[in-house]
């Protein structure tokens, strides 16, 4: 096994969306590697898309343990708590991460989700809240 090939190829398969291919291959890494934080933080992404949320968040808590400044594991949160409707802590965690240095398309991301959702006023009123960080 070969963490950093194992990583890679599991990132041509997501950017295939073969999401649960992905895990699969970076699942290997968590068993019979030496999984650092950017494997946990693109498993917790992982288990985002494939609407895995008990997946998802034990990778979030353990990227965070060992970045507790990263920017992705907040954003990754803020999604599973959109998912749930709880928009108070979507937005807590979502600026968190802003703060932490989240790309401006993650962002555009998470407002879009928002009006997904019919918030757009919240959207409009987040966004600009977001921005001034």
């Amino acid at each position: 096994h070969d963490d950093f090939q194992a990583y890679w190829l599991a990132d041509l398969l997501y950017n295939d969306q073969q999401y649960k291919a992905a895990v699969e291959v970076l699942a290997k890494t968590m068993i019979e590697g030496e999984p650092d934080y950017y494997d946990h933080a693109f498993m917790a992404l992982l288990g985002v898309e494939i609407e895995d949320g008990k997946l998802a968040q034990k990778h979030i808590d353990i990227a965070l343990e060992i970045r507790p400044d990263a920017a992705y594991p907040y954003y990754y949160q803020s999604l599973l708590y959109l998912d749930e409707g709880n928009i108070e802590e979507a937005d807590s965690n979502m600026k968190i991460a802003v703060e932490n240095g989240l790309a401006e398309s993650s962002i555009r991301h998470y407002l879009q989700q928002l009006m997904k959702s019919g918030e757009y006023v919240h959207a409009i009123r987040l966004g600009v809240e977001l921005r001034k960080h």
